[in-house]
Parts: C-alpha cells; structure tokens; sequence
C-alpha cells in the first residue's frame, strides 16, 4: 500500500504540470523540460522529462502514483521482448493497448514539442522492478523504460 497525496496535489497532478515547472525528487530541484499527457479510455498519465530521467504520474480514480523512470532504445542488448527482463528479473506483462497523446516542450528522444497522435506500450511488472516500452508512431522505435516508485513524500511542487 502507498502513502496518500493531499487532496490538491492530486488535482495539479491530474490536470499535468507544464514544462518550466520545478519539481522536488527526494529533495533535488528538477525543471520539468517536456510532458506527454496520454489517455487510453481507462487510465490517465503524464510522463515528464526531466534531462536526466523522466517522472511519471498514474491517476487510477483518487490516487496518484508516482514514479521515476530511465530510457534507452528497447533493442538494447539487455531487453527482448521475448524474455522481458529489468535488472535480471523476468518480467511479466501486465497491460498492452494504445492511448492517444499530446506532447509538449522539449524531449531527448521518441517524440517532438507539438506531437500528437496515438502511442503503442506494453507494460511489464514483476516484484521489483518495473519496465514498459512504447513507441509514438507504428515506424518508430520502440523506446524501454525501467521505473521505480515513488513515495508521495519524495515528491514536491517547489
């Protein structure tokens, strides 16, 4: 079970923070640079890029989970998608679909400032680890991320 995240919190959060917004990661400053804001029908997340990771949000009805996350392209020699691993552990998959999405700001890698369209992923879990791959059109790479939760209290709008 997670901690609980103040009532206003969760609003900001839900509605998506802007790039140039200043965030606190376990007490260190980060400037958002860029977000994705993604809807598959069900769930809602924003995926924030930070220049040396990315944080996620995940609004499931009143919650809000947090995590942080690293990418590289999925064809890396450690990842296969036909024997998900992160960290030596085998991953199981635990959702596949489609979201639509809009981006803003600016990105490292997968997506431009202005996209719009509709986003692959395939998420994985085991204990542990997590890991997801998505791709921003049907001809991109598929991009591998590895995360790890975030507690509420690790967390700040600065």
């Amino acid at each position: 079970m997670h901690e609980p995240m103040s009532s206003a919190s969760h609003q900001i959060l839900a509605k998506g923070l802007p790039p140039g917004t200043t965030v606190r990661i376990r007490n260190e400053p980060k400037v958002i640079r860029g977000a994705v804001h993604a809807d598959d029908g069900q769930y809602l997340w924003c995926e924030y890029f930070l220049g040396d990771g990315w944080l996620t949000t995940e609004i499931e009805g009143d919650d809000v989970l947090l995590s942080t996350w690293t990418r590289r392209p999925a064809g890396s020699a450690d990842f296969s998608f036909d024997d998900p691993r992160a960290k030596g552990v085998r991953l199981v998959e635990i959702a596949r679909g489609q979201a639509d999405f809009r981006a803003f700001g600016e990105f490292g890698e997968g997506v431009a400032p202005g996209d719009l369209g509709r986003l692959e992923y395939v998420e994985y879990g085991a204990p542990g680890p997590r890991a997801a791959v998505e791709r921003f059109a049907p001809d991109a790479p598929w991009l591998l991320g590895t995360g790890t939760d975030l507690a509420p209290r690790d967390f700040a709008l600065a």
